[in-house]
């Protein structure tokens, strides 16, 4: 609907913040146990699903964008959101102290990484305007 090719997606690298949250939630999958992967993946559908909720209180005249929306704000991902939530609980109960940790440091940070997403979409993030940031900084 958006009119956008696969070659010009292609042709648009990943942001550094999505490069850098993919990679954590990469991380934790292949180096950590299922309970702190699962911590990982957590906040994204949970954070989504609250904007989806607040943003409907007062519906988009986009209708592209209200569809975007309802996509986030349905029972069957509030249902699906739970579940996880449960099984993430469960995980954390079973856990010891140190993977308890683990877990809790996965979750916050990929509630961090979130505000990052949201953060880069808004600042149109790229290679080039981060490395850009960091010449400033230096100067």
């Amino acid at each position: 609907e958006l009119g956008i090719s696969d070659q010009e997606m292609e042709q648009h690298p990943i942001a550094p913040t999505c490069y850098h949250y993919i990679s954590h939630i990469y991380r934790q999958f292949a180096e950590q146990n299922l309970g702190i992967a699962f911590a990982s993946l957590l906040p994204c559908p949970w954070l989504y699903h609250d904007l989806g909720k607040a943003l409907n209180r007062k519906p988009s005249p986009n209708p592209l964008y209200q569809q975007w929306i309802e996509t986030y704000i349905t029972d069957e991902l509030e249902q699906q959101i739970k579940e996880e939530e449960a099984l993430v609980n469960q995980l954390y109960r079973e856990s010891d102290e140190t993977d308890k940790q683990k877990m809790l440091e996965a979750f916050h940070r990929s509630v961090h990484m979130e505000a990052k997403f949201w953060e880069m979409a808004y600042q149109h993030q790229t290679w080039t305007s981060d490395l850009q940031s960091l010449e400033k900084e230096k100067k």
